[in-house]
């Protein structure tokens, strides 16, 4: 049966999945504000399934913890769109549907006769999520990005690491999740905007733009000002991660970042006000200073050493100062505010078990969101959606099967 959830933000509205790590993020979001999310996979199954690490470390399409983690709120069905015949059925999928994301490279829907132009004509109110690398316009918009190449290409690389030192980049999935996200918000302004119009429309998204915009802003205005002034571009502004280095305390790591003459008065204040560290900083301004933290840390290091993370943590805040443990998993889930506010969810998925998993990083009074099923097995709903919805019989299931369509 279908899983409308009439009683929620996006509740009576289906939403179909064909994306692969550039969507599926934003597909996951909108399924726990109701959205009916179907995930389309290949027959084999999508390549997400197989990114580590694993649940026990055992490689299997249901156990990587990537996916399971940006699949949960969905169904998930299998098909061929190479096929003719699965072409068909994703067709009569569109007919009852709100919104598509799709990942493929330009052109490739079109090479299979389902772009938007075609899929508009066949329901005039579906919205298409356009997702890729570099664009569907543009020199490189049929050029091959990743998370790693999106992150590069953005702009933000360069801004990371030590000063002195090569850039490093960021892990996990920086780049693509906030292309997911720009999705999602993208879908909904086009929901909001049918309201008014009854007409669907294309939403396009560029990672290496989401990338940009969603992570380091500010690094364009400010080689735009250096130009124009006639000031050194580009690495100039890399030492301003100078404030967020590690560093270590007694058991373990903290960070802090000085923003005010208020804030820096606190944290002299926090570890004694030692009379060198407080010559060192005899009349700099506060912003100068940010300039020179590393040159600060090794001044001020050995007043850490003796502090613990929960003292510095609970001492700092009271004075005022932006400082914070950094947490290891362990920490960060038996923390008492995290558990106070109850973001945590346990998911219980049928073959990787149950385990704790992030929940919903915001609140809404009326409807709330909520992890609402585990991630789909390969193939799980093809009865629910193609037999009891869509009226296939069982034994067509299985030929379709032999024919490598689901």
């Amino acid at each position: 049966m279908s899983d409308k959830n009439e009683d929620s933000l996006l509740g009576g509205y289906r939403v179909l999945d064909l994306a692969d790590g550039k969507g599926i993020y934003g597909t996951r979001l909108l399924g726990e504000l109701g959205a009916d999310v179907i995930k389309i996979e290949p027959p084999q199954g999508s390549y997400e399934r197989n990114i580590p690490p694993f649940f026990n470390d055992e490689p299997h399409l249901e156990h990587s913890i990537y996916w399971l983690y940006r699949n949960t709120s969905k169904r998930g069905i299998t098909l061929n769109l190479e096929s003719s015949l699965g072409r068909e059925l994703f067709i009569e999928l569109v007919k009852t549907s709100d919104i598509i994301f799709e990942t493929f490279s330009p052109g490739y829907m079109e090479s299979l006769g389902l772009d938007y132009r075609v899929l508009s004509e066949i329901n005039s109110s579906i919205i298409v999520v356009s997702i890729t690398d570099f664009g569907l316009s543009g020199p490189h918009s049929n050029f091959k990005g990743s998370d790693i190449v999106n992150l590069a290409a953005s702009g933000a690389t360069i801004l990371c690491g030590l000063p002195g030192r090569a850039p490093c980049t960021a892990p996990g999935a920086l780049a693509n999740d906030i292309g997911a996200i720009y999705g999602a918000i993208g879908a909904m302004l086009a929901i909001f905007n049918r309201g008014a119009t009854g007409k669907g429309q294309q939403v396009e998204v560029s990672v290496q733009e989401a990338a940009m915009d969603g992570i380091c802003p500010w690094n364009v205005p400010g080689y735009s000002q250096s130009v124009a002034t006639g000031s050194a571009p580009g690495l100039r502004l890399r030492p301003r991660v100078g404030p967020l280095l590690t560093i270590p305390c007694k058991d373990g790591y903290f960070t802090f970042h000085v923003l005010t003459e208020k804030q820096r008065a606190g944290f002299f204040q926090l570890i004694g006000n030692p009379p060198e560290v407080v010559e060192w900083a005899k009349d700099m301004p506060f912003y100068e200073m940010i300039m020179r933290m590393p040159e600060f840390i090794e001044i001020a290091h050995p007043y850490f050493r003796e502090r613990t993370k929960d003292d510095l943590f609970v001492h700092g805040q009271e004075l005022g100062v932006p400082i914070c443990p950094i947490y290891t998993p362990a920490e960060y889930v038996e923390d008492r505010h995290v558990k106070a506010r109850g973001f945590f969810a346990e998911v219980d998925h049928p073959v990787a078990g149950e385990a704790l998993y992030p929940g919903v990083p915001y609140k809404v009074t009326e409807l709330p969101s909520s992890v609402r099923r585990p991630a789909p097995t390969l193939g799980q709903h093809n009865i629910e959606v193609w037999c009891d919805e869509f009226g296939l019989a069982q034994e067509d299931l299985g030929t379709l099967r032999a024919a490598g369509v689901i």
